[in-house]
């Protein structure tokens, strides 16, 4: 129950991975290429998680909220 519960917030982690950034399939050869794209994305995906928790979570002061995406 408690790997179950780990595993699914890590598998969709990789899912929003997949879908938002284009990750089916690797872009490049060899592990080092590959290894820094995934690492690259990751960066990615942790700086738009942020962008909308600064942005979005917080209430509107007269200001138009930007949608980020």
């Amino acid at each position: 129950q408690l790997i179950s519960k780990k595993r699914y917030i890590v598998e969709q982690c990789f899912g929003t991975i997949k879908r938002l950034f284009r990750m089916e399939r690797a872009s490049y050869f060899g592990t080092t290429k590959v290894n820094a794209q995934v690492i690259l994305k990751s960066i990615c995906m942790n700086l738009k998680k942020a962008a909308n928790k600064i942005f979005v979570d917080q209430p509107l002061r007269g200001a138009i909220r930007p949608n980020i995406t």
